[in-house]
């Protein structure tokens, strides 16, 4: 009789590969707006949620770029979730389908229990960037993409190893519709196929006509792909399409380089803490953060050397474990090497090389861009890859010495990530109780003051870059801001928002919120008239702290739980004639006894 025995060197690398997901699907729960186009298409969700084709046809035609037909129906329905809980199911079950299509896609070229351990390392050192990849609806659209050629490739490998009509005929679909995403796929996604072609050649069994033809259907869904791109952009341009120049190409080396270099600093975090990377908490969210973190300052985000010194030990030990138990051939390892190469290059380069980035990025308007996710991914795919191939070549005596140094450096980078990603989240966290302080505005204003309903609220703080992104400006279709938009389109409780004072130079009613790191907004309304001011703070539960004066740190006005008078929502009504002047006032919640 057998009886069957766990093995838990040949499980490990399944485990580990779902511990590390489980570990950063945990980092992804309850982020909202996290860049820009977020918060504009989650708007647009809305108003055009009866005809997402109308808006489809409307981005393919300004931008020149006949993707927005697929890609923008499926931007604008996943963002109509951002306020339920189903926005983090889609989000996390899309990193969950691109981290098991990159699973499969490197099993093709280096087995699945070395693709299962690399992926999780990758998982370890994946930071939750400003204006990243993941999560957020927008970006599902780069990962859908992205799902779909690794498909393919790894469809292709199965063809390649025992041929089948059907698997080729679902990698050529998959690779073809990959296409149609962001520019840089034309140059990357032909890449992955050739490469697992080329790795593949000495196990198919195709005879040498067989591998012509089948090099030939991809060449040819590639070519076809290219055609209608550029027939479809010189037809939208003829009628004014691209007018940024999104898509223009710049013959500018100089400036071309300088952008690829920017970019890549913005993308991959060991590059970034150099120079600093930017925090841009709200204002009195937690004061005690840093506003750009540095290797001088980033242990302050642990909180203590205690939680940093444990942090370390932890990824240390899972590490060495990942280096124990990994099994790379040198020629498997090359072939990695040059995939995560082009990740690191490919997409970086495209973007580089538009006109319309150059300016923006080479200006300093734009603090990352959806290619970083592949610029991350392939310079930490080069480091876990040189890492595998400098201890396998190493001797006995070497390499439990290179083993430990390396996992201490692997260690102690995936620990500066883990404080990092806590910081960004609790920012992204800050920045989205906007939302919620509009909302509790707007509710107030609809059910307890309907006379405010009609009249312009002076509330510049709503405007705010106090966290990873900035709200749009006036919408050109409807010249009404995205405040007074939001509030009608999405809410139903339409009020009128404004950034700027009015003509004439007389504010009658005002509002700012300040976030507070329990997660509740203070709002601070108030109306000014012939027979005085009234202002009056709103929140949705009651929060202790106090009303602190910005530029001189003097007290306001401090407010206990019992002062909040709670129905529909909780009220406190100021008695003294403290005058609101734009963000010149905020909130901080802290115990009072």
């Amino acid at each position: 009789m057998n009886i069957p025995v766990f093995r838990f060197r040949n499980r490990f690398p399944i485990f580990i590969a779902i511990v590390s997901f489980i570990y950063f699907g945990w980092q992804l729960v309850g982020l909202r707006f996290e860049n820009h186009d977020d918060i504009y298409f989650h708007l647009y969700a809305n108003i055009y949620g009866g005809d997402y084709f109308a808006f489809a046809k409307k981005v393919a035609y300004e931008q020149a770029r006949i993707q927005a037909f697929i890609n923008m129906p499926l931007t604008l329905w996943v963002n109509s979730f951002q306020r339920s809980y189903f926005f983090d199911v889609i989000n996390i079950g899309f990193f969950a389908a691109l981290y098991i299509s990159l699973i499969y896609y490197l099993a093709a070229l280096v087995g699945r229990s070395n693709s299962l351990l690399m992926v999780a390392a990758l998982l370890f050192v994946f930071p939750l960037h400003y204006y990243f990849s993941f999560p957020q609806g927008y970006a599902v659209v780069a990962s859908y993409n992205f799902v779909l050629v690794l498909l393919s490739g790894g469809l292709l490998g199965a063809v390649l190893d025992k041929p089948s009509r059907t698997k080729l005929i679902g990698s050529l679909l998959l690779f073809v519709f990959s296409l149609f995403g962001p520019e840089y796929n034309l140059l990357l996604h032909p890449i992955l196929i050739v490469l697992v072609y080329v790795t593949k050649q000495s196990t198919q069994k195709l005879p040498i006509d067989g591998r012509r033809k089948l090099g030939a259907y991809y060449f040819a869904g590639w070519l076809l792909t290219i055609l209608v791109y550029l027939v479809f952009s010189k037809i939208s341009r003829a009628a004014g399409g691209d007018s940024y120049g999104r898509v223009a190409f710049s013959f500018s080396v100089e400036q071309w380089a300088k952008t690829f270099f920017i970019l890549q600093e913005k993308a991959f975090l060991p590059f970034g803490l150099v120079k600093g990377v930017g925090v841009w908490i709200a204002e009195m969210a937690d004061s005690s953060l840093p506003r750009a973190f540095t290797y001088e300052n980033i242990w302050t985000a642990f909180g203590s050397w205690e939680v940093a010194l444990v942090s370390v030990c932890i990824f240390f030990i899972i590490f060495v474990a990942i280096f124990y138990h990994q099994t790379i051939a040198f020629r498997s390892a090359s072939t990695i090497a040059i995939v995560f190469a082009v990740f690191a290059i490919i997409p970086m380069m495209t973007v580089a090389s538009s006109s319309h980035y150059q300016q923006i990025v080479l200006n300093g308007w734009l603090r990352g861009h959806l290619a970083t996710f592949y610029s991350n991914v392939g310079l930490w795919g080069l480091a876990v890859i040189g890492s595998f191939l400098l201890l396998n070549s190493a001797g006995a005596k070497c390499r439990l010495v290179l083993t430990t140094m390396i996992a201490c450096l692997f260690g102690v980078s995936s620990a500066v990530t883990l404080a990092y990603n806590n910081v960004t989240k609790r920012v992204i966290l800050s920045n989205s109780q906007k939302w919620e302080a509009a909302e509790l505005l707007a509710s107030y204003i609809s059910t307890e003051a309907p006379k405010y309903s009609l009249q312009t609220i002076y509330a510049p703080a709503f405007w705010a870059t106090n966290g990873v992104s900035a709200i749009p400006g006036v919408d050109p279709t409807s010249s009404k801001n995205y405040w007074t938009l939001y509030t009608s389109a999405v809410l139903h409780k339409p009020i009128s928002l404004a950034n700027q004072i009015p003509a004439g130079g007389v504010v009658t009613l005002s509002a700012l919120y300040s976030p507070t790191q329990i997660g509740v907004p203070v709002v601070l309304f108030e109306e000014r008239n012939v027979g005085g001011v009234t202002r009056k703070a709103l929140a949705s539960s009651p929060v202790e702290g106090v009303f602190l004066e910005i530029a001189t740190g003097s007290e306001v006005q401090r407010l206990r739980a019992s002062d909040w008078k709670c129905k529909t929502f909780c009220e406190f009504d100021f008695s003294d004639g403290y005058r609101l002047a734009s963000l010149s006032i905020a909130f901080k919640e802290e115990n009072l006894k």
